[in-house]
């Protein structure tokens, strides 16, 4: 469920795909999108904040859904955010094949949809928001998963570790030498004495 208004998603069910049998005539499996309570763990059920970037999009989706609902001869409400043109749930591999024209319009690599998560806790953890928080965000249960599996860290990020450290190690070295002032030597020029 989305509240636009206070900006937030509940997480409280997923869809899924299940087989419902073999048409007779073609031998192709049919499926059907069913509605599952089960999540993966206890931690899957959350209430999760929305970027404001976020919600300005999703009331511009709703807007155009609300038209297209308007303008369908026949349009089933399941209560669903993305949806066909007539208000059903969308197949998982429709979605990838839109996905996947999306890169190619791009002309990046094909990638699949569900590693936009781990490019966004990757970034996440490049701009410094903390790993408790990005675990509590993917919900995760232990923040082990999230380090081990979704957090590449980056090139720079290591070096932005490696400079941190040096401003630490600079820190203490220098406490422990003796001071050192600078003195003007009259002319303009600076003579540096131990004090």
């Amino acid at each position: 469920m989305i509240d636009l208004d206070a900006g937030t998603v509940v997480i409280r069910r997923k869809q899924r795909r299940r087989l419902v049998g073999v048409d007779p005539d073609t031998g192709r499996k049919r499926w059907e999108l069913v509605e599952d309570d089960q999540l993966k763990t206890r931690g899957s059920k959350a209430t999760l904040a929305l970027p404001e970037m976020v919600v300005v999009v999703l009331r511009e989706h709703k807007a155009r859904q609300d038209a297209a609902r308007a303008a369908a001869p026949v349009w089933h409400d399941d209560g669903l955010v993305f949806t066909t043109s007539t208000g059903r749930g969308i197949q998982p591999r429709n979605v990838n094949r839109w996905w996947d024209r999306v890169c190619a319009d791009a002309g990046v690599h094909r990638t699949r949809v569900h590693d936009l998560r781990h490019t966004s806790a990757t970034l996440l953890f490049r701009a410094g928001v903390d790993l408790n928080e990005i675990r509590a965000l993917l919900r995760h249960t232990r923040i082990a998963t999230t380090a081990d599996i979704y957090i590449d860290v980056l090139e720079d990020v290591r070096g932005g570790t490696a400079a941190s450290m040096d401003t630490v190690l600079g820190r203490l070295a220098s406490s422990t030498r003796p001071a050192v002032t600078e003195c003007d030597d009259g002319q303009g020029g600076a003579e540096v004495s131990e004090g």
